[in-house]
C-alpha cells in the first residue's frame, strides 16, 4: 500500500504491477536488498488500552517504587501472577507426504484450563505454586503427586477470587516473607480480586509493601509475564504433548487427578531454567536492578510536528502519510456507539435486521404496504399517504414483485373511517387504544369487553380489560386476577372482535390484526 501511494502521487506508472500494487515476490525482493536494515518478524496483537500506555505513566510509577525498593535486596523483591494451563498442545511441525491437502494428527484436547499461581524473587527464588479447581469441594485425589509444597483450593469459578487470593497470601507467601531479614516488597497487578482487606493489615503488621503496578501495564512491568511464562507455557506444551501420546492418549480431557503429577514434571522439566528467567524478568522491567530506561525504550513515542519536518527529509511523503493515517483516531460521523433497543420478538419468531440499502427492495415494498394496511384498518389519526405515494413512486418492477410476493389473502378491506359508527352493547369484545407518552409518541393496543349497555354513541363506555395469555401456540387472551375495570373515549375504540372459542378461560378471536400487532409489539 505505502509503494502504491508513493507511485500514485510521484505520477508514475509501473506496467509490472496491479494498478500500481506491486506482489508479494517484489516485496520479498526488496526485504532481502535491505536486510542490513529490515526483517520480517511475528508480531503479536496488544489492546488499544495496553498500547496507550504513557512515558508519564511509567516515569510517575518508577519515581514512587524507587522510594519503597530503596535498601531492600533482591531475595526481598517478590512477584505474582496467575495464569492457567490449558488443555491444548497446540500446534507442531510434522513430517507429511508432499502434496497431503490437510496434515492433521490424531490428538484430543478440549477448552478445560486450571488456574495457577506463581511468585519468584528478584534472586531467582521460586515459591511453590498455588492450583484453584473449578468446583464446590476438593478431592483428595486432586492433590496427589503435585509439586513439593504445592497448595490446592477450589472456587465456583475456576479463577482466583478475594478469598482464595487471601488464603494463598496467609499460606504460602506470608511464612517465605517471614523467613526473610528486613524489609519485603511485592509487586503485582491491580485485580480486584487480588484486593483484600486482611491482606493489607497482614502487610502492615509484617514489614511488607504491597505495590500495584499501573492498569494495562503488565505486559511492561510483569517480570513473570515479561520473561517466565513464555518458556513456561511451551515446555507445559511437550509435557502435555508426552501424556497425550501414552497415558493420556485415550482420555478426552485432563482430568483433575493428572493434573497435579503433570505439574510436577513441567517444573522439574525447567528446573535448571527458574533461577536465570525469574532474575531476567526483573532486569527484562527494570525492577531490580532499577532502570526505568529499559520500559521507556519498547513505548510507541508520540510523534510531533518537530519530527515529522526532521524525518521528511529522507523518508518518502507515502511513508509518513501512511503512519500518521494508522496512529489517527478514525474520523466517522457514526463512531458513537447507538443506542440499543430492545426488539419484542414472539416466541418462535425471527427478526430481519436493516440492509445497507433497501429502498426499492420487494421485501421493504411489502413491509410498508402491510404497514399501511394495519394503519387503515385501525384508523390512526394520520393515515400512511407519504409511504403509499413511496410505493407508487419507487421502481415498477420493484413493486411488482413485492405485489406478487405479497399474501392475497393478507390484504384487509379499510373500513369506514367515521369511527362513531362503530356500534357496541354490552359483553361485546373490542380493541381499546392507549397514547403511551414518551420522547417518541407511542400506542399500545388492549382487548377489552363492554360491560354496560352505553347510553348513546357519545358518552364513553366502561369496559373490562384482559391480559394476553402465556401461550406460545396461540394469541388468546384472560382475564386478570385482579379486575380491571375503565371508562374509555368512544374514539378510542378501533376495532370490534369477533369471538372465536373460549376454551379454559381463554378467549380466541378470528382478527387477523391481533397477530400483526403482536408481531410489532403493539399489542398489551
Amino acid at each position: 500500500m505505502i509503494v502504491r501511494e508513493f507511485l500514485n502521487k510521484s505520477g508514475r506508472k509501473v506496467s509490472t504491477f496491479k494498478n500500481n500494487l506491486p506482489g508479494i515476490d517484489w516485496v520479498n525482493n526488496f526485504v532481502a536488498r535491505y536486510k542490513h536494515l529490515l526483517s520480517t518478524r511475528m508480531c503479536q496483537n496488544i489492546t488499544k488500552k495496553r498500547a496507550e500506555i504513557s512515558t508519564e505513566v511509567i516515569t510517575k510509577f518508577f519515581d514512587n517504587i524507587a522510594n519503597v525498593l530503596q535498601g531492600v535486596p533482591a531475595t526481598n523483591i517478590i512477584n505474582y501472577d496467575e495464569t492457567n494451563f490449558t488443555n491444548d498442545p497446540g500446534k507442531s511441525r510434522m513430517i507429511f507426504r508432499r502434496g497431503i491437502k490437510y496434515p492433521e494428527r490424531v490428538m484430543n484436547f478440549s477448552k478445560t484450563s486450571y488456574s495457577v499461581m506463581f511468585a519468584g524473587t528478584a534472586s531467582g527464588e521460586l515459591l511453590p505454586p498455588y492450583v484453584v479447581y473449578k468446583g464446590m469441594r476438593l478431592k483428595e485425589t486432586w492433590t496427589e503427586g503435585g509439586p513439593h509444597g504445592c497448595r490446592y483450593n477450589v472456587s465456583k469459578s475456576g479463577w482466583f477470587d478475594a478469598d482464595t487470593f487471601y488464603d494463598w497470601f496467609k499460606t504460602l507467601l506470608l511464612p517465605f516473607c517471614k523467613n526473610l531479614q528486613g524489609h519485603k516488597v511485592v509487586i503485582g497487578d491491580n485485580l480486584s480480586s487480588h484486593l483484600h482487606q486482611d491482606v493489607f493489615q497482614l502487610c502492615n503488621e509484617n514489614n511488607i509493601s504491597f505495590v500495584f503496578l499501573p492498569p494495562n501495564s503488565t505486559h511492561l512491568l510483569q517480570p513473570l509475564d515479561v520473561v517466565f511464562y513464555a518458556p513456561l507455557k511451551r515446555k507445559w506444551r511437550e509435557t502435555l504433548t508426552n501424556w497425550k501420546k501414552t497415558f493420556g492418549k485415550n482420555i478426552a480431557t485432563l482430568p483433575k487427578d493428572w493434573f497435579p503429577r503433570l505439574l510436577s514434571n513441567l517444573l522439574h522439566s525447567i528446573n535448571n531454567e527458574v533461577k536465570h528467567n525469574m532474575s531476567m524478568g526483573f532486569q527484562a522491567t527494570g525492577l531490580y536492578p532499577l532502570d526505568r530506561e529499559r520500559v521507556l525504550r519498547k513505548l510507541r513515542r508520540e510523534t510531533t510536528q518537530e519530527d515529522i519536518d526532521t524525518t521528511r527529509n529522507f523518508v518518502s511523503h507515502a511513508v509518513l502519510d501512511k503512519l500518521l493515517e494508522i496512529r489517527s483516531p478514525p474520523t466517522e460521523a457514526n463512531n458513537a456507539p447507538k443506542r440499543r433497543k430492545a426488539i419484542t420478538l414472539t416466541p418462535g419468531k425471527s427478526h430481519t435486521g436493516p440492509r445497507a440499502s433497501t429502498s426499492g427492495s420487494a421485501t421493504t415494498q411489502i413491509q410498508k404496504k402491510q404497514g399501511a394496511n394495519v394503519r387503515r384498518e385501525l384508523q390512526f389519526d394520520k393515515y400512511a399517504d407519504d409511504e403509499e405515494n413511496e410505493l407508487e413512486s419507487n421502481d415498477g418492477t420493484d413493486l411488482a414483485v413485492a405485489q406478487d410476493m405479497a399474501n392475497p389473502q393478507d390484504e384487509m378491506q379499510e373500513p369506514d373511517k367515521d369511527i362513531s359508527k362503530i356500534i357496541v352493547n354490552e359483553n361485546d369484545f373490542i380493541l381499546v387504544r392507549f397514547k403511551l407518552d414518551g420522547k417518541v409518541q407511542r400506542e399500545k393496543f388492549y382487548v377489552a369487553r363492554v360491560r354496560e349497555q352505553p347510553k348513546d354513541d357519545d358518552c364513553d363506555v366502561m369496559v373490562e380489560f384482559l391480559k394476553k395469555s402465556s401461550d406460545t401456540k396461540k394469541i388468546s387472551f384472560v382475564y386478570p386476577v385482579q379486575h380491571d375495570m375503565a371508562a374509555v373515549e368512544r374514539e378510542n375504540i378501533r376495532l370490534k372482535l369477533t369471538l372465536m372459542s373460549t376454551n379454559r378461560g381463554k378467549h380466541v378471536f378470528t382478527n387477523t390484526m391481533l397477530s400483526r400487532l403482536a408481531d410489532t409489539g403493539s399489542l398489551g
